[in-house]
């Protein structure tokens, strides 16, 4: 997250106002990475937790309060995944920050380990409910996740968005 750190730093200092973080074709298979980044900017609190099949749940991942205190959004589609959806989540849950886009791939599981057959194919079992914290209660990860404002944009339209927020932001990007 040092990374993350030093480009937030850069941005805070050019006066940024908004943070927004393109989470779109992320299939964020590094729940780590994920973690690491959100915990630096939302604040204390619990950012996921394992529900097992019989219903046990156990804490994955805390946040300190080390928190970035700028307004948060989510770019997220249809090939937003693993971690990428649980940064979004925890960013919309924890920080009131917005998700825009179409729905994600909502999967909100946790596989295990790949097991190798005899034959060279594998087999992957869910072993997990991948959850949030709400409060109170813990919600799964996809049912988040659909968006506070969905936009389908064409590659034309991203493209031309894209230039017009380099224009207004002056380059600055994250």
């Amino acid at each position: 997250a040092s990374e993350l750190d030093m480009a937030l730093d850069n941005l805070e200092a050019q006066g940024i106002q908004t943070l927004v973080i393109d989470l779109r074709d992320n299939q964020g298979s590094d729940l780590d990475s994920a973690m690491n980044a959100v915990d630096r900017l939302v604040g204390t609190g619990t950012l996921a937790v394992a529900e097992s099949k019989s219903g046990e749940q156990t804490v994955l991942y805390n946040s300190d309060d080390t928190k970035c205190n700028l307004p948060m959004v989510c770019l997220v589609n249809g090939k937003t995944a693993s971690g990428a959806e649980l940064f979004a989540s925890c960013v919309k849950r924890m920080e009131g920050g917005s998700i825009v886009g179409t729905r994600t791939s909502g999967q909100g599981t946790i596989q295990g380990e790949p097991q190798r057959m005899s034959n060279g194919s594998a087999v992957v079992v869910t072993v997990a409910k991948l959850l949030v914290n709400d409060g109170a209660d813990h919600l799964q990860v996809s049912q988040l996740l659909g968006p506070y404002i969905g936009v389908k944009m064409t590659p034309d339209k991203v493209k031309g968005q894209a230039a017009v927020a380099y224009k207004r932001g002056g380059g600055s990007h994250l």
